[in-house]
Order: C-alpha cells, then sequence, then structure tokens
C-alpha cells in the first residue's frame, strides 16, 4: 500500500513514499470479485428456468447482490484504488482510468437497481411472453456491465502498479484476470467448476 509523509517538516507539504503491493493487498480484491462473479453464474444459471421459478428466483438474488456483493465491490475498489493511486490521480492516463472505474462501477449498480424495480413492477402487473425474453435480455447486459466493471479495475491496478506488485500479487493478478477472462470467453450456460 502507498503511504505519505510529511516533506521537510512544512505543512501540507507531502512526498510520496512507494510501498510495493502485495498478495495480501489483493486478497480483498479478488474475494470482493469472486462474490460478485459467483452472483453472475447463478443468475446466469437462474436465467434457464421456468419463467415464474425465474421471476421468483432472480429478484431476491439481484437484490441481495447489489447489497452485498456489488455495493462492496465499488466502495472497496474506490477505497483501495484512492490509497494506492492517489498521488498518480493528476497524471492523465491514471486520472481517466480512475474515473473509468468509477463510472463501470456506478454503471453496473444502476442497471442491476433498474432491473431490479423493472422486474418488480412485471410481478405486480404479472406481465410474461415477451417482456420475458426483454427481462433475459436486460439481465444479460447488466451481468455483463458487472464483469466489465471487474476487468476494468483489475487491468487499471496492473497498469498503475507496474514494478510495485510483488511477483506473488502480480501472479495472483494474473492468475484472477484470466479466470474472468474465461468467464466471460465461456458459451450461455457454460460454467467453470
Amino acid at each position: 500500500m502507498m503511504a505519505y509523509q510529511a516533506g521537510n517538516g512544512s505543512p501540507g507539504r507531502r512526498e510520496r513514499c512507494w510501498h510495493m503491493i502485495t498478495e495480501l493487498d489483493l486478497m480483498r480484491l479478488v474475494a470482493d470479485h469472486s462474490r460478485l462473479e459467483r452472483y453472475c453464474r447463478a443468475l446466469e444459471a437462474a436465467t434457464s428456468g421456468a419463467p415464474g421459478a425465474r421471476q421468483r428466483t432472480i429478484t431476491p438474488m439481484l437484490r441481495d447482490m447489489v447489497e452485498t456483493a456489488l455495493e462492496l465491490c465499488a466502495r472497496h475498489g474506490q477505497e483501495r484504488l484512492e490509497a494506492w493511486f492517489d498521488a498518480e490521480a493528476g497524471e492523465p492516463v491514471a486520472g481517466a482510468l480512475l474515473s473509468a472505474i468509477r463510472a463501470a462501477h456506478g454503471s453496473a449498480l444502476r442497471q442491476c437497481r433498474e432491473l431490479i424495480a423493472t422486474l418488480e413492477r412485471r410481478a405486480q402487473l404479472q406481465e410474461e411472453g415477451s417482456a420475458t425474453s426483454l427481462a433475459a435480455a436486460l439481465l444479460r447486459g447488466t451481468i455483463q456491465s458487472c464483469r466489465q466493471a471487474m476487468l476494468l479495475e483489475k487491468l487499471a491496478i496492473a497498469q498503475l502498479a507496474g514494478e510495485r506488485l510483488t511477483p506473488g500479487a502480480r501472479g495472483l493478478l494474473d492468475d484472477s484476470l484470466v479466470a474472468l477472462c474465461e468467464d466471460q470467453a465461456a458459451p450461455a450456460g457454460a460454467y467453470r467448476a
């Protein structure tokens, strides 16, 4: 983790002290992303059920995903990135990456909340038929948005941390990236063990 020390005893002046980013530093990221990916897989599996069962399963699962996984990913991700890369935020590439990550997490949260509201309205109206295929398409888009936010965060860390990642941390981040990319490349209905 990066820390700062006051420089030359003058108040307000801060100098950057570089610290290596270790496997331990990345553990919460990997745990948060793994939790969110499990929800994504479960939601994909739930879409193959009967329409009524899908409605009863997907809405509570989405609500739980927002409350226990997606919000944590966004909050922890922001805290983590600010701690590690605050000094770089003024640089063009770093600032753009950090802004893109905030936007991606915000977009995924909005999509999930909007999908929950849509599914709840449909349940009240007891709509079926073509609305079911629309809900399934919205769900696929929401899941993709969540995965893109996770991917962007990991790629940004790999780019911004550079040589500050210990070999173990680099290996953990690379393995996590490969697993996420494999999940995204898997055909619909095919899940990794």
